[in-house]
């Protein structure tokens, strides 16, 4: 069988995005609730038990997995709540430590993300002690769709290559989803960056390896 071609599997990933988008967003609100809330406690758990001083997560986006009590939970225990801020001229994240809600304003995109003008970054290139990432779809080999604009695959690509030159060991990264948004298999690219693992309402899997 002849290899796709870079159009086929733009194409492929385009409409996969939308069929994962439609069954994201047509999850019952009170379930996306509790799963949230059950996602958020397997994070919590896994965070304290491993002793992390902090964690990297997101602001949550129309449809996506809510985080907003897993940041509740940093704040309350004296955890580092970091959170990437776009910028889309560089097509790059930018992360900064929030200690609040307050420190939240609209972005590019119109997500709720750290206000620079009341915000100092932290230095470029910054290793988080865990990596937590939205998505539309993720498989069990690590495998994750993202929204198209690569923002993550340069973060996570930028990260391992500080790591290796320092000789230290990457972060781990977990995509944080619904069971709904769980796929046999994910279209993965050369550039695309793999995670170890995802956490769902069920718990933490972690990808196979293969």
């Amino acid at each position: 069988m002849a290899k796709a071609t870079p159009d086929e599997i733009a194409a492929a990933k385009k409409a996969e995005r939308s069929r994962l988008a439609a069954i994201r967003s047509g999850i019952e609100p009170r379930s996306r609730a509790r799963q949230s809330h059950a996602v958020c406690d397997y994070a919590a758990d896994w965070i304290a038990r491993s002793a992390l001083p902090e964690f990297m997560a997101y602001v949550p986006f129309r449809s996506e997995l809510d985080t907003h009590s897993l940041m509740q939970w940093g704040w309350e225990n004296g955890i580092g709540v970091i959170i990437p801020r776009c910028d889309p001229s560089a097509r790059q994240l930018t992360l900064y430590r929030i200690q609040s809600p307050d420190d939240l304003a609209a972005g590019a995109y119109g997500i709720m993300e750290p206000d620079p003008s009341r915000l100092t970054p932290l230095p470029r290139p910054y290793v988080p002690a865990v990596i937590l990432l939205p998505g539309l779809g993720f498989d069990g080999k690590g495998g994750r769709l993202g929204y198209g604009g690569g923002y993550y695959d340069r973060f996570l690509q930028e990260l391992d290559a500080e790591c290796a030159s320092r000789g230290i060991d990457r972060p781990l990264r977990f995509g944080l989803a619904y069971t709904e948004q769980i796929v046999s298999g994910v279209l993965m690219e050369d550039h695309d960056e793999r995670l170890d693992g995802t956490i769902t309402e069920h718990g933490i899997e972690l990808a196979r390896r293969e």
